[in-house]
Parts: C-alpha cells; structure tokens; sequence
C-alpha cells in the first residue's frame, strides 16, 4: 500500500491538478490519496469534495479537514503521522506529477532495494509570476549515502517517495520539516535518484517557501543547533547537520552584520567549537564571528 500524502491550504487554483495527477497513477500496488487541509478559507473545500464525488477514482481519497487552521508545520507533521502506508509519497496541494508511471517506476526500486528508504527524481521548477522553469537538481549522481546526501542543495519534495518508519523526528519548532525528514531516513538507509523528470514544483508568491530575513536566518540556526543533538540521528547526519550550523552563522553574519550582540556572537562562536561537524576546516566561519566581534 502507498499512501500519498498531500497537504493543502488556499489552493483553490492548483489543488484539481494535483489531485487528478495522483489519480491518473498507473501502478500495480494499492495506493491511497490522503488530503490533509488546513481550514481553507476559499474553495479548496468545495474543489476536493467535488473530486471526490465525480472522478472514476474518487473513492482513493481520504479527506481530513481540520475545524480550524492549525499552522503549516502542524499540519506537516499531523499528515506524515497519519499516513500508514509501507510507503508514503509526498504531493503538496500547489505542486503535481507530470508522469503517469512515477509511483510504479519508484516503488519498484524500492521494493529491490531494502536498505534504500528514500527515492526521488528530478522535477521542473515552475515560477508562475515570471513564467520561468528550470530543472533541477542538476546532478548525475544516482546514489546517495548518508556521508553525501546532504552535498545536494535541495531536492523536489513533490518527487520523494519514502520507506515509512518510525524513526522519523520532527523538530516542531523547526522552520524546515522537510529537512527533518530527510535527516531521519538518511539516518536509516540511502537514497536513489531516478534521472527523469516527473513533477512541477510551482513557485508563487502564496506558497510556502524559507525567507532568508534575519530572523529567519537565526531561527533556522537555533533549529540547527537543537536537530544536531537529536540522539535519533545517526553520528554522520548529525555531523552534516553540525557543517550546516556553520554555514548559516556564516551566512547570517555575512548578510547581517549589526544584527548580532556582542554575547551572542560569542556564543555562536563557542558552540560552532563543540558542535560536531563533517568535512572542512571551518577557517572561513571562526574568522567571520571573530571578525564581528572585534568591529
């Protein structure tokens, strides 16, 4: 069984297209559609329900609508909790697939492959305000340890298909969920790229995407911070987890340079000290603290 998990607020304009691409999946294993939306204000509702009662495939779809809004991160999590699947695809509301067969082509490789619990393809990166795509990532690299995963900038999380488990942690305080997820399966097997294209990722201006302003620089660091303790994590994560700590301090003190006090970079400097951390000598970011505290 595969459960698509697809979470959704204020998607009156995409949501039909993302549901009627997971519908017109062409696989020879059971799947689900499980549609968590988070109290809607405009006509997602009314759309999925619609769905639901005229599509040949309607009866694939588990709808839970919360009473109230709840907040994207709860909601993140509330969904990947309540998928139950042997396998679990990811689908958000305002992204859809473009290949009839991608379940299928994923599930079979990881039905082959017992030690891979993550497997994700290649997508289009669609700007719909400046009608600008892109693809990405942009890697020929297939396979993927725990040790070089995380060289990956982004993956498309609208491309990943997952062996569920009950290793994975969320840090509800975290402004990256997806990050969480991602650390928690490479903690307990590889990751495999299929090299074709097969989802849209759209990108507009009522999606959900990180902003790189200060305070959400320094939250993302914190969250960091917290995620390299996580004893869930095996020790090479949270060494990736440790080298990230470092590059955001670089880049929070870099982008914002007066928006620091004295103590603070003080402590950013001791902790990048103790914190466990991968490859790399970490010259560049002991210079850049010392730097603001000296100024």
């Amino acid at each position: 069984m595969i459960s698509v998990c697809m979470i959704t607020y204020n998607h009156e304009a995409c949501i039909g297209k993302a549901i009627e691409s997971v519908l017109a999946q062409n696989t020879s294993y059971a799947f689900e559609l499980e549609i968590f939306n988070d109290a809607s204000t405009d006509n997602t509702d009314s759309i999925i329900r619609e769905i639901m009662q005229t599509h040949p495939r309607g009866n694939l779809v588990n709808y839970h609508l919360h009473e109230k809004n709840i907040g994207l991160s709860a909601n993140y999590i509330f969904s990947i909790n309540n998928c139950k699947g042997k396998y679990v695809a990811i689908c958000e509301g305002d992204d859809y697939w473009i290949d009839f067969n991608k379940l299928q082509k994923q599930v079979d490789f990881l039905e082959k492959n017992e030690v891979c619990y993550l497997c994700f393809h290649k997508a289009i990166r669609l700007n719909v305000e400046k009608h600008l795509y892109s693809v990405y990532p942009s890697v020929t690299q297939l396979d993927f340890s725990d040790k070089d995963f995380f060289s990956l900038s982004t993956i498309p999380m609208a491309s990943v298909v997952f062996r569920n488990t009950d290793k994975i942690y969320f840090n509800e305080q975290s402004v990256q969920l997806d990050f969480n997820l991602l650390c928690s399966l490479m903690s307990v097997g590889t990751a495999h790229m299929i090299n074709e294209v097969m989802s849209v990722y759209r990108i507009h201006s009522k999606g959900a995407t990180f902003d790189r302003s200060a305070k959400d620089l320094k939250k993302r660091i914190n969250c960091l911070l917290a995620e390299s303790k996580y004893t869930g994590y095996n020790d090479v994560v949270k060494k990736e987890i440790g080298r990230l700590y470092g590059f955001h301090i670089l880049q929070f003190l870099t982008a914002f340079p007066g928006q620091t006090t004295f103590h603070e970079k003080l402590d950013y400097l001791f902790k990048l000290f103790m914190i466990p951390k991968s490859r790399g000598n970490y010259i560049k970011e002991y210079k850049a603290i010392l730097k603001s505290i000296l100024n």
